[in-house]
């Protein structure tokens, strides 16, 4: 079996590729998330903690966060990337972008109504999720469709 130039296969490239752009798509992700905390979410969130006498959750915030996003991230490339095979002007943002966003809003949901937080905080950690998600889905699809071999008569079915 020959090997393209540069003596790496096609699939091994493509894995590199999908790995880069979802770990590339945390990152982006984490980094939204960090200009909202510091830009005015954090004042929000511990002011409205506080009114119960409530704290942080850290531990459980970090733990979820280092389990899901960068699976998360890499599964969101991997997907761009077999449909950027299949239909390369397609819009797969917006459906990647709800099939993330609405699952995470529905969890925040729940958990701030049993926690008695304000519809308020609700929707300003929905907006940022899906502000984020926008964001970092965005930069993973243009990474992986830089990458994708242009589609052949085979593929385009």
């Amino acid at each position: 079996m020959k090997r393209p130039l540069g003596g790496e296969s096609t699939g091994v490239r493509s894995a590199v590729t999908i790995l880069f752009a979802g770990l590339l798509w945390a990152i982006a992700y984490g980094l939204a998330w960090a200009v909202a905390w510091f830009a005015f979410m954090r004042a929000k969130w511990y002011g409205a903690l506080a009114v119960g006498d409530r704290v942080m959750p850290w531990a459980e915030i970090w733990s979820v966060w280092a389990v899901l996003n960068v699976p998360l991230g890499v599964a969101t490339a991997a997907y761009f990337r077999q449909r950027e095979r299949r239909i390369p002007k397609a819009n797969t943002l917006v459906p990647v972008v709800l099939v993330l966003w609405v699952p995470m809003t529905v969890g925040m949901t729940a958990w701030a109504w049993y926690e008695s937080l304000s519809l308020t905080m609700i929707a300003l950690d929905s907006a940022v999720n899906l502000v984020g998600l926008a964001l970092a889905s965005q930069l993973a699809r243009s990474l992986v469709r830089g990458h994708a071999p242009p589609p052949t008569a085979s593929t385009a079915n």
